[in-house]
């Protein structure tokens, strides 16, 4: 059972919520246009050894420091997150020890919300603590899988939410002091997403490379690349989505998590040569009962040797 479909099999199941939604969407729009992007997570100190091909933009040196490192690591009893992660630009690496796939969904709680009240609102309705947090992206990893990350974070309370698990789980930690000044990664590829559509190249060279995760729209998106199993077509992806009736008839190739509006993160993508559609599974918080992707928010991308 792939990423994508355990993120929509929580979020369809939870479509009868859209009028919560739809008074939700307000608070976070306000709440992300209120202050400057908020952090992101943790990892246990560890050299920032982006694996991206020799010809990739980040092997190119810079005069400027690097991002301190620091690594997660989920395994069979739960996740560790390291202490003592400063605030600032920070290399982020989530690597996957476990046998089972993992999500690690990046979010900080606003200053006015405590853990408590968070951890309150999480067990009865996970997505109803949404506009409570800034979300900052981060990968969805198959067991034994690993990917680098860059994420500007500020002080503050975070939680590393995994929706791949049942129930749906989070880890809390705190972030405070300063990392040293570090210039942003050079990205391969720079994705900007807003409604309803992505700004991003249409053919993109395989292997593992940086890409660069912006969102510039009003609302929260997040990036799945998938294809289709024989015979499938995005209309049959699109129909599932709505009914769940059936096997899903895609296959999850990479995810990068959901983002605030404003908010801007790096992650590492590893893909082999093919052609794949790139879309949106967040709901259109606009309307009642759509999908971004109903909004035609999805690209057809070509991946080449």
């Amino acid at each position: 059972m792939n990423g994508n479909y355990q993120w929509n099999k929580h979020m369809s199941r939870d479509m009868r919520y859209c009028w919560q939604w739809l008074l939700l969407f307000g608070l976070i729009f306000l709440v992300a246009c209120s202050g400057p992007a908020r952090g992101d997570s943790p990892a246990a100190p560890t050299a920032p050894a982006s694996s991206v091909p020799k010809t990739a933009a980040s092997e190119v040196k810079s005069a400027a420091p690097e991002p301190i490192s620091y690594t997660i690591t989920y395994g069979p009893e739960g996740v560790s997150v390291p202490d003592g992660i400063p605030a600032g630009l920070v290399s982020l690496t989530v690597e996957n020890l476990d046998s089972e796939w993992h999500a690690a969904i990046i979010r900080r709680l606003h200053d006015d919300v405590s853990l408590d009240d968070f951890s309150a609102t999480f067990s009865e309705n996970p997505f109803a603590t949404l506009p409570m947090t800034q979300l900052l992206g981060g990968p969805d990893l198959a067991g034994g899988d690993s990917s680098l990350g860059f994420y500007t974070i500020t002080p503050g309370t975070y939680v590393l939410v995994d929706n791949w698990v049942e129930p749906w789980a989070f880890e809390s930690f705190e972030i405070s002091g300063d990392a040293p000044d570090a210039e942003p990664p050079a990205a391969d590829v720079s994705v900007t997403m807003s409604e309803y559509a992505f700004d991003m190249p249409q053919t993109i060279p395989a292997g593992r490379s940086l890409w660069q995760f912006t969102n510039s729209g009003g609302f929260p998106h997040n990036l799945g690349i998938v294809t289709f199993e024989e015979g499938q077509t995005l209309d049959d992806l699109i129909a599932w989505l709505h009914s769940e009736e059936g096997p899903p008839p895609w296959v999850d190739v990479a995810f990068w998590n959901v983002m605030s509006p404003g908010v801007t993160s790096w992650g590492e993508i590893d893909i082999e040569p093919g052609s794949y559609v790139a879309l949106d599974f967040m709901p259109d918080f606009a309307s009642e009962n759509g999908l971004n992707v109903d909004m035609g928010m999805y690209k057809h991308i070509t991946v080449t040797e």
